[in-house]
């Protein structure tokens, strides 16, 4: 009885098994929402026999809910009282459930230190496993924990980790080192000012230990561990760039095979120990060898001449030639901070004419294309820094930066900016008519007016260009497109600006204005009053057709706009108080006809709907009852600063680069500490050695083994006999570490030991049917016997061996006699 409940039961056990595999397939293949859907429905008790349940895949399932609820933040599940329960899972087999419950782990440990403490024990254990990934995992969970009593426990597992022989376990032990040192600084920080002058010779004392392991990090042929080492000197301590001495070549031939996190940070470091140690190069002259500093940032044509090369060489440091000739494979990168950090490396440490060279403007335009919309901003931002002091190289690509229909709001902006600096006569044509067509066909506000912007630096090429801008822009000011706000008040600044170049060789721009303002029902009110108030401000030029434009607009004050009207009120004011100004005794207000058109506006203002308007309108009329004449030229007689536009100089890099209002953080990425030249002795960079922990992972059968025995081996003559043993170690023997000694053997020489086993000859025998039969086969099964004697005896007596000869014979003759009677006889090998 008790047999048969066994047996139903594992019968049971198996079918759930298959059940549970079956679901998991569907599940697999159906795709992520149906193990969502499964997963909502483990309530907390469920849960929790999930975590103690036997079957890893229901351990699995458990810690995944769990990782659900961590990532979405769901507080419908308390999952801080579950600590106890997923931590006993810590020894699971499975590494995908060890690395859940290390992120559970980290994120519950500070709430109850001690129950965490409890695992460290078995964390510790998985530092001796021989999978890299699980011994890295523990490593990792170990120095995450955020307890400080872990501190020496920590310190003394990354010592051994640093030469374990798996370059994961030794990047892993890398970044263990740089959380150790956060954790160090900021117990120093915490103490303060309180701290003890022991505390504080412990605290260096762990330091120095970190930098005794971050040196030993430096010197591994590993390229993980290399970047790991990189990222952690970058962080930890930036400033200890002689710890380099011994790796700058090293480092320069293997930048390549680095990460794509590790590369930028090591040229950036590079760069700054280039200019600390190396020396700055030069321009010698090959005739009286006089030396001149290379002019960084700056175009030697413009500022050397472009004679002085024809007897002048530039000199460079070989060291630093090497690191700028290992980058230029990372140009190719496609990482778009990887082809930055090269482009700074060219710009602060190789003249301009490198720069150039190297084809960095084209490698930046290309990372840009090939960069996200995130990143983009930030390259557009390089690109036009690069821009300021080198034109001549990014003018002639000026089509990659016209702005797109999909391009956002700040990169078509920047676009603008760097086309704004690129802008020469020979280019300046092709992007008029291209910032025409977008300012007239575009729906973002902030690219049109960016384009009117560039529009005002087009004019400043030559007179005959501003005058087409100006004559296009009162076009497009009589369209019914413009409609936007912003848009009408930047053109009007632009109009500004451009007039205000030269106002009296722009009277017909003004009479233009005036027929625009009287004439056209479709201009925006906004639009309208920003012209009324430049022929206000333009008075002193033409001071003859200003007082018919207010004529004009007198009749239809009422129906105008709240801005119209205001400005309006604003030019009467203006117009009688020029007029006051330009007479010479008292003025005759009742005469005047300039004074009557200020009448009718006052009083029309007077009874305004809009209360400013009034209020500005009985301002005015007390000033000039009271005949405060000094005060109303000061209110609207001073003369206006021009719009600021970017219009660049070419001259101040300062100046030009403000104009471009450049992201904080990236103007400070350009900046790099000025060349030493006051070292007083040379730095030796000899290489230093190199911890190999792979030699470690040979077999003993390799042929690395043999080339290294070799090398302490002389080879044998071909006059000294072969039985005489040569004095050299013997390089087929090897030792073992206990005491047990091996041969050491090729392919050929191991199967050469092999014994053969002789082959039989089989014969297939094919028949037809005749009276003969059974006779023949007596007499072929004797044969066959026959065969097997002497196939027997062979080995030991070659007499026999020639009497078997003379069998087989008689044999074949049997054969031809047996095919006269229909028997054929094939053997295997024909």
């Amino acid at each position: 009885m008790v047999d048969s409940i066994q047996r139903i039961t594992s019968a049971l056990q198996s079918a759930r098994d298959l059940t549970l595999g079956a679901a998991a397939v569907a599940s697999s293949r159906i795709g992520e929402s149906s193990y969502t859907q499964y997963s909502k429905s483990i309530d907390p008790d469920a849960l929790i026999r999930l975590l103690n349940s036997r079957n890893s895949r229901e351990v699995k399932d458990a810690m995944k809910r769990i990782m659900s609820l961590l990532a979405t933040n769901d507080q419908t599940m308390e999952l801080r009282g579950l600590l106890a329960d997923v931590l006993k899972n810590i020894t699971s087999d499975d590494l995908k459930v060890k690395r859940m419950v290390c992120i559970y782990l980290l994120r519950f440990a500070e709430s109850d230190p001690n129950l965490a403490l409890l695992s460290v024990n078995t964390i510790q254990k998985s530092l001796v496993e021989r999978d890299p990934e699980a011994k890295a995992l523990a490593l990792k969970a170990l120095s995450d924990i955020n307890v400080s009593s872990l501190y020496p426990i920590t310190l003394q597992s990354v010592k051994k980790c640093v030469s374990d022989v798996s370059p994961l376990v030794r990047s892993t032990s890398a970044f263990a080192v740089y959380k150790l040192f956060q954790e160090c600084v900021a117990a120093s920080s915490r103490k303060g000012a309180t701290a003890h002058h022991q505390d504080d010779g412990v605290a260096d004392m762990r330091k120095n230990e970190l930098v005794s392991l971050i040196v030993d990090l430096l010197a591994d042929a590993d390229p993980l561990v290399i970047s790991s080492a990189i990222i952690v000197l970058h962080n930890c301590i930036p400033d200890r760039l002689d710890l380099l001495h011994g790796h700058f070549r090293r480092y320069c031939q293997a930048l390549t095979s680095l990460s794509h996190w590790a590369q930028p940070l090591l040229v950036e470091s590079l760069i700054q120990y280039s200019r600390r140690y190396i020396e700055r190069p030069k321009y010698v002259n090959k005739n009286d060898q006089s030396e001149i500093p290379v002019p960084f940032n700056q175009d030697e044509d413009e500022t050397l001449g472009p004679e002085f090369f024809k007897d002048h060489e530039l000199v460079m440091d070989p060291d630093l030639e090497l690191f700028l000739n290992s980058l230029r494979p990372l140009l190719f990168s496609s990482n778009a901070a990887v082809v930055a950090s090269v482009a700074k490396a060219v710009f602060h440490l190789a003249p301009l004419s490198k720069f150039r060279e190297f084809g960095i403007p084209q490698c930046l335009i290309k990372s840009f294309q090939l960069s996200s919309n995130e990143n983009k901003c930030v390259i557009l931002q390089v690109i036009a820094y690069y821009s300021v002091y080198d034109p001549r190289s990014f003018a002639r690509l000026y089509q990659s930066f016209l702005p797109a229909n999909n391009d956002d709001s700040l990169v078509g902006s920047y676009k603008l900016k760097i086309i704004s600096i690129l802008i020469n006569e020979s280019n300046v044509q092709n992007i008029v008519r291209e910032l025409k067509h977008h300012i007239s066909s575009s729906s973002d506000t902030a690219i049109v007016k960016q384009a009117l912007s560039t529009l005002v630096v087009c004019a400043y090429v030559s007179n005959g260009i501003c005058s087409h801008v100006i004559k296009w822009l009162l076009e497009f000011m009589e369209t019914d497109e413009l409609k936007d706000v912003e848009v009408t008040s930047e053109l009007v600044n632009v109009l500004r600006h451009l007039i205000q170049i030269n106002p009296s060789k722009n009277l017909s721009v003004m009479i233009k204005l005036s027929e625009i303002i009287t004439t056209t029902d479709n201009l925006s009110g906004y639009a309208k009053a920003g012209i009324i108030w430049l022929f206000g401000e333009y008075l002193h030029t033409e001071p003859r057709i200003v007082p018919d434009i207010l004529r004009k607009l007198i009749p239809n004050f009422a129906e105008e706009s709240k801005e119209c009207r205001m400005q309006i009120l604003i030019l009467a004011a203006k117009i009688l108080s020029f007029d006051i100004d330009k007479s010479d005794g008292t003025y005759d207000f009742e005469n005047s006809r300039i004074a009557q058109l200020y009448d009718a506006v006052i009083y029309l203002a007077k009874f305004d709907d809009d209360f400013d308007i009034r209020d500005k309108a009985r301002s005015f009329d007390s000033l000039f009852t009271n005949q405060r004449y000094e005060i109303l030229t000061l209110l609207l007689q001073a003369p206006k600063p021009w719009p600021a536009f970017s219009v660049f100089s070419y001259e101040d890099k300062a100046k030009d680069i403000a104009h471009l209002d450049l992201s904080q953080e990236v103007v400070n990425s350009f900046q790099a500490e000025e060349w030493n030249s006051d070292r007083e002795e040379e730095v030796d960079r000899t290489p230093a050695p190199v911890n190999d922990f792979m030699k470690n992972k040979s077999s003993i059968s390799s042929s690395t083994f043999f080339a290294n025995r070799s090398r302490n081996t002389e080879p044998r003559t071909m006059e000294s006999p072969s039985f005489i043993k040569s004095p050299s170690p013997d390089v087929t023997t090897f030792t073992s570490s206990k005491g047990k000694t091996y041969k050491l053997q090729s392919l050929e020489e191991f199967f050469a030991d092999v014994p053969e086993r002789p082959k039989t000859k089989k014969k297939i025998v094919i028949q037809e049917e005749s009276e003969t039969d059974s006779a023949e086969e007596s007499e072929e099964s004797e044969d066959d016997d026959d065969d097997d004697d002497e196939s027997e005896n062979s080995e030991d007596d070659e007499n026999e061996d020639d009497d078997d000869d003379d069998d087989d014979e008689e044999d074949d003759d049997n054969s031809n006699e047996s095919e006269s009677s229909n028997h054929i006889l094939l053997s295997p090998d024909n």
